[in-house]
């Protein structure tokens, strides 16, 4: 179960790292990968070879791409909000409820499915908040999986 919270955390942190802050390489990379792969080949060495080369092309924008996508201060501020979302109020009260349990008598390590359940709900809320700005409609069905594993 921890590890498919983590995917799912994962999943939605690199949701809204795109949406707010790597939208535009994102964009430029896409479009590199239309413009210089090849995608419905026929599997020859000469459509394999045209792929390489393409994926050569694009090297640049995926570079710039993963290196907005792993900036630790955006990565925080993500963080940082998905935490204080006021949607989320007993997840956040659970985790508090779980540290102060843990300053008391532990170690306080025991908080992480409380921590991870409120990432998973600050996220999730982002996500449907930016679909829903962007006349977007409804869940996906990715969201959808990510919100009954909560």
């Amino acid at each position: 179960m921890s590890s498919d919270n983590d995917e799912a955390l994962n999943v939605l942190l690199t949701k809204v790292m795109k949406d707010r802050y790597c939208h535009r390489q994102a964009s430029d990379n896409e479009a590199c990968i239309a413009n210089f792969v090849p995608l419905n080949g026929d599997g020859s060495f000469v459509e394999q070879s045209l792929q390489r080369r393409g994926k050569k092309v694009c090297d640049p924008y995926m570079n710039e791409l993963q290196k907005c996508m792993h900036d630790e201060k955006k990565q925080q501020a993500v963080m940082k909000h998905a935490s204080t979302v006021p949607e989320c109020k007993a997840e956040r009260a659970s985790y508090m409820k779980c540290q102060k349990m843990g300053a008391s008598g532990g170690s306080g390590e025991g908080c992480e499915r409380e921590a991870r359940e409120m990432l998973l709900c600050g996220l999730a809320y982002t996500v449907q908040r930016s679909k829903q700005k962007r006349g977007g409609s409804g869940q996906s069905q990715s969201q959808q999986g990510v919100l009954q594993t909560e």
